[in-house]
């Protein structure tokens, strides 16, 4: 298949708010892996994207959890979130953002433990947390990351819950 245009492939005029970054502005020839901040910006999550040379990055938000039980924990705007914890530590739900009504559906962020040593536990259905924040599995079961294990967790705005896979 022959490289396209943008506009040959949508009907949709392009506007300066759409975030589909191109890899030869001059020519418009879409269908390259180049994303440049703009990505970030469109999306309203200035620093989520680093350009590395035609490439791109997610930069990793890190958070630092006390105590034993966080109920509705309140993370970044973040896509990757470094956890640390003094001891082990039970997650019964995630908040929206700072400045955000409600989690949007299909957010997707990935948890890593960043403990040498700790637990993180995601406590599945747990009355902790409000229950547009709580957290369900494919199973039924809570999904516990070791050190250095990491998990993925995305938003289901028809179910009300985040979605949550061992990634280890």
């Amino acid at each position: 298949m022959a490289s396209k245009k943008i506009n040959e492939l949508s009907a949709k005029t392009p506007v300066a708010a759409d975030i589909l970054a191109v890899a030869d502005p001059s020519t418009g020839i879409a269908g390259k892996s180049t994303c440049y901040q703009t990505f970030a910006a469109g999306a309203g999550n200035t620093g989520v994207i680093t350009n590395l040379n035609g490439s791109f990055a997610l930069v990793p938000g890190g958070t630092y959890i006390s105590g034993s039980t966080a109920n509705n924990v309140v993370l970044s705007s973040a896509s990757i979130h470094l956890l640390s914890t003094s001891n082990n530590l039970d997650i019964t739900g995630i908040a929206p953002p700072v400045g955000i009504a409600s989690n949007p559906n299909g957010r997707l962020i990935y948890l890593i433990n960043n403990n040498d040593t700790h637990n993180i536990s995601l406590k599945v259905e747990d009355a902790g947390s409000t229950a547009s924040n709580r957290i369900v599995s494919h199973n039924g079961n809570q999904v516990t990351l070791g050190p250095s294990h990491i998990c993925l967790a995305i938003y289901s705005a028809s179910l009300l819950r985040w979605r949550v896979w061992d990634l280890t």
